[in-house]
């Protein structure tokens, strides 16, 4: 129940920066414009805090199945992406009453150019993990690690060391603030009197 608490609030708090935006190649009144443009917004608005994000956590899901502890650790990341997500609409281009394109851009944490080795360096963090994980093992525990396999020590590698990591890749986050900007180009059809995404490009 929390969690479905925190992603309702982080949903629901997903900024729209720049409302703004310019509308072309039409042939509607101001009335239908408004009403379009209206509900053109909404449709938008849904797909970036109902699909998109469940896309991304689709995504998560795929790469991290069989490993519960990297889906925890990585699922933390794309909280923290979610959270400082923003979208705008440039523009919307009529191309008849019943068919629209619309260009947006999408503002999010820029995480391609976090230099994670060099957080990890500057701040000495394989030392002080492999540290911290060898202080909570006994003699035999050791002996035991240095017997398994490659599977088996990489699982609790995994267990001991990401959550330390991505604490860390966090703190950074909020210190660096990297963003990337991304447009999105959308395509949308009024089907049955309701605007809806039908492409993405």
């Amino acid at each position: 129940m929390k969690k479905i608490i925190i992603l309702f609030l982080t949903v629901m708090s997903l900024q729209i920066f720049g409302a703004n935006y310019k509308v072309t190649g039409n042939n509607l009144t101001q009335k239908e414009l408004k009403t379009n443009n209206s509900e053109i917004e909404k449709e938008i608005k849904r797909f970036f805090t109902e699909d998109y994000i469940e896309v991304i956590k689709d995504e998560l899901a795929k790469r991290t199945e069989g490993y519960e502890e990297l889906r925890k650790a990585y699922s933390s990341l794309v909280d923290k992406y979610i959270s400082e997500m923003e979208y705008k609409i440039n523009e919307i281009n009529y191309l008849s009453d019943k068919k629209a394109n619309v260009i947006t851009e999408l503002k999010g944490i820029d995480f391609e150019n976090l230099d994670v080795e060099k957080i990890l360096d500057e701040k000495n963090v394989d030392n002080k993990l492999i540290k911290e994980l060898f202080s909570n093992l006994n003699k035999e525990e050791m002996v035991e690690i240095f017997q398994m396999d490659e599977t088996e020590a990489e699982e609790i590698v995994i267990k001991k060391f990401l959550p330390h990591l991505i604490e860390v890749i966090l703190e950074e986050i909020d210190r660096v603030k990297t963003y990337r900007v991304d447009k999105i180009e959308l395509e949308l059809d009024k089907i049955n009197g309701k605007w809806e995404i039908t492409a993405e490009n």
